[in-house]
C-alpha cells in the first residue's frame, strides 16, 4: 500500500477507534487519511463499515464501491458490499458475492456470502450448494450450518442443532426459535429465546423474536415495550407494541405505534392494515377505510379469485364489474348492503359469493346477478366487497340502513306458548380471535333454567358437540344442524322471537333481516362495533352487551339474564 509516511499509523488509529465504538472519531480519521491519499482501499472499506454500523447504508455502500474501484480484488470490500445489499437489493448482492467466490474460491466466507445472497433471493438450491461448500471448507463455521437449516425442509432441525453445538451463539438460537415457532411449538421457541436473552439481554433482534411468540396481551405489551426501549425506531417492534396495545384496549397508544412504524417504513403493509383497527374503533372511519385497503398486501389474506384489473371507482364505460366476497360469511352479510347503491351507478354488475349465501342473496337482490363460487362469470374489472365504502365515496357516511335482506317465510317452530330464543355461543374455530369472542356453553346454564323460554341452538358443525358435553340435550334443541343453507337459517331466525349470539355471522344475518338480536362482545371487539354503547348504526334491531374487562364474560351473562327476565314480563314485540 503506497501513501504518506504516516498512513499506516493513521489507518491503525482509525481502526482502533472503530473497534472501541467511537464511530464518529474513526470516520473523521478515515476522512483525514483519504484526504492525504485517495488510493488507500482499506480506508474506504473500513469507513464503509463504520458508516454501516452508524446506520448510513447508502454512504457505506458508496465506500465499498470506492474501495473496489481502487482495488477490484479487495475481498473484504466485496464481502461487505454483498452483505450491505442483502436487504436493499438482493439481486445486486449476487454480483459482489460471485466475484468474491472467483477471487477466493477456497475461503469459506466467499461461499457463505454467495449462499446468503442466493437465500435472500429465494434461490434455495443455489444457496444450499454454496453453504454446503462453505461447511466443507470450514466445518466449525456455525453461520453455514444455520443457513443450511433455513434452506432445509421445514421438519429438518439437524443443521440448526449442529450449529448450536459448535457455537452456542445468537444466530443458531434465533434460527431454532423461528423454526419451532413456524411449527407452532411456542414452548420450544421460548426455551431457545431464553438462552438467547441470557447471551444478549439488550438485543433488539432477540426481543423482537420474543414478541413474535407471546400470545398473552399483557405479557406481549411488556416485552414489546422493553424491545422498543432498545430499538425505538424498529418498525417491526412498533407494530408488535401496537398489536398488544389494541388487545388491551389502549387504542390511542396503538394508533400512535402503527403510525410511527409507518413513518419509519412507509410501505409496511402489516402496520397500515393494523392501524385500521384502532382508527375504526375510535370512529375515524375515513382514515380507517384507507388503511384497510392494505389488507391485500398482508400475507394472511386470501388471494382474490380473479386476475382482472382492480376497479378504482372510476366510470366503468360499459365494462363488466365483478364484486367478490372476501373473508367470512359475516363480512359478506354486513357489506352486501352496498350492492344496491353500486347497482344504481353501474348496472353491468355481478356478485360472487359463498354457495351457502347464493339463494338468500338472489331473493334479496333480484336485479343483481348473484353467482356462487367457484363459478366465475365474465367480467373486465373486479372489486372486493369490503372496498365498496371507499370506492363509492361512502367511507365517512352512515351505512345504508338495515334491513336490506328479504325475510323468507318463517319456519313454524312450536314452543307451546314459550318464548322462542335462538342461541349461538361460539364461532368458527378457525377464526384467529374465536377464543376471545366465544363463551363456554356451561357458563350459560342459568339462562336455560329460566321458565317460559324454549331454547334452540343455531350452531352447525363441530360446536354442536358442546350441547352433549354440557349435558344440555333436554334444555337446548339442536336446530342449526338441520339447516344446510343460509336461506333456511334466515327462515328459522324469522320463526324465533329473539337471537342471542356472540360475534358471528348469525348476528349479522339477523341484523340484516331486521330481526331482534342481542350480541355479546369482548371488551375489545371486532373493529365494526366501536368501543361503547348498546346500539350500532349497522343494525337498528341489534342490542349490544359488552364485557367490562378483558375475558369477563360473567357480568355479560348476568346482564343478559336480567334482560331476559325483563323480557319475560313484556310481550315479544317489545324486544
Amino acid at each position: 500500500m503506497s501513501g504518506p509516511p504516516d498512513a499506516n499509523a493513521l489507518l491503525a488509529a482509525a481502526d482502533e477507534r472503530q473497534l472501541s465504538g467511537d464511530l464518529a472519531g474513526a470516520i473523521a480519521l478515515y476522512d483525514r487519511l483519504l484526504a492525504l491519499d485517495p488510493f488507500i482501499w482499506p480506508a474506504y472499506a473500513n469507513r464503509g463499515l463504520a458508516r454501516a454500523v452508524a446506520g448510513d447504508g447508502a454512504a457505506a455502500r458508496a465506500d465499498f464501491r470506492r474501495a473496489l474501484t481502487v482495488d477490484p480484488c479487495a475481498g473484504p470490500a466485496l464481502r461487505n458490499l454483498a452483505d450491505s445489499l442483502q436487504t436493499l437489493a438482493p439481486a445486486s448482492a449476487l454480483i459482489p458475492a460471485r466475484a468474491l467466490v472467483a477471487l477466493a474460491p477456497m475461503a469459506a466466507d466467499s461461499w457463505l456470502s454467495l449462499g446468503a445472497a442466493a437465500l435472500g433471493l429465494g434461490r434455495s438450491p443455489v444457496a444450499a450448494r454454496a453453504l454446503r461448500r462453505a461447511a466443507v471448507l470450514a466445518p466449525s463455521l456455525a453461520d453455514c450450518l444455520t443457513g443450511l437449516g433455513v434452506v432445509a425442509a421445514a421438519t429438518d432441525r439437524i443443521w440448526f442443532e449442529r450449529a448450536l453445538a459448535i457455537a452456542p451463539d445468537l444466530p443458531p438460537l434465533l434460527a431454532l426459535a423461528r423454526h419451532s415457532h413456524a411449527l407452532h411449538d411456542r414452548r420450544t421457541a421460548w426455551r431457545h429465546l431464553r438462552r438467547a436473552l441470557a447471551l444478549a439481554p439488550g438485543s433488539a433482534e432477540v426481543l423482537l423474536e420474543v414478541t413474535m411468540v407471546i400470545e398473552d396481551a399483557e405479557t406481549l405489551h411488556r416485552w414489546a415495550y422493553r424491545a422498543h426501549l432498545f430499538a425505538p425506531d424498529s418498525p417491526a417492534i412498533l407494530n408488535n407494541l401496537g398489536t398488544a396495545a389494541v388487545a388491551l384496549g389502549r387504542l390511542e397508544e396503538a394508533e400512535r405505534c402503527f403510525a410511527a412504524a409507518i413513518r419509519h417504513r412507509a410501505d409496511f403493509a402489516e402496520a397500515h392494515f393494523n392501524r385500521a383497527t384502532p382508527l375504526f374503533l375510535l370512529g375515524r372511519m375515513g382514515e380507517a377505510w384507507g388503511e384497510y385497503e392494505w389488507r391485500w398486501r398482508v400475507d394472511r389474506f386470501e388471494t382474490p379469485p380473479t386476475d382482472a384489473p382492480r376497479w378504482g371507482g372510476e366510470d366503468l364505460r360499459g365494462r363488466r364489474l365483478l364484486v367478490h366476497e372476501e373473508q367470512g360469511l359475516g363480512d359478506t352479510l354486513q357489506f352486501v348492503r352496498y350492492l344496491p347503491l353500486l347497482a344504481t351507478r353501474h348496472r353491468n354488475l355481478a356478485f360472487l359469493c359463498h354457495p351457502r349465501l347464493a339463494h338468500l342473496l338472489q331473493e334479496s337482490f333480484p336485479a343483481i346477478e348473484i353467482h356462487a363460487r367457484p363459478a366465475l362469470p365474465p367480467h373486465e374489472v373486479a372489486a372486493p366487497l369490503l372496498s365498496l365504502p371507499l370506492l363509492l365515496g361512502e367511507a365517512d357516511h352512515a351505512p345504508p340502513a338495515a334491513p336490506y335482506l328479504k325475510r323468507p317465510t318463517p319456519h313454524g317452530i312450536d314452543a307451546q306458548g314459550r318464548l322462542r330464543i335462538g342461541l349461538v355461543w361460539s364461532g368458527n374455530p378457525a377464526h384467529p380471535r374465536n377464543r376471545e369472542r366465544s363463551i363456554p356453553l356451561a357458563q350459560l346454564s342459568s339462562w336455560l333454567a329460566i321458565p317460559g323460554i324454549a331454547w334452540f341452538s343455531m350452531l352447525f358443525g363441530p360446536g354442536t358437540a358442546d350441547i352433549a358435553e354440557a349435558g344440555f340435550e333436554t334444555r337446548l334443541a339442536d336446530l342449526g344442524s338441520s339447516l344446510p343453507d343460509l336461506r333456511d337459517v334466515a327462515a328459522a331466525l324469522a320463526g324465533l322471537d329473539l337471537l342471542i349470539s356472540v360475534d358471528t355471522a348469525f348476528c349479522h344475518l339477523a341484523g340484516a333481516l331486521g330481526l331482534p338480536v342481542w350480541t355479546m362482545l369482548a371488551q375489545v371487539p371486532d373493529w365494526r362495533w366501536g368501543m361503547k354503547g348498546a346500539a350500532t348504526p349497522w343494525y337498528p334491531s341489534m342490542r349490544l352487551f359488552r364485557q367490562p374487562a378483558r375475558g369477563a364474560w360473567q357480568p355479560v351473562v348476568a346482564e343478559v339474564e336480567a334482560a331476559l327476565v325483563a323480557l319475560k314480563r313484556a310481550k315479544p314485540p317489545n324486544i
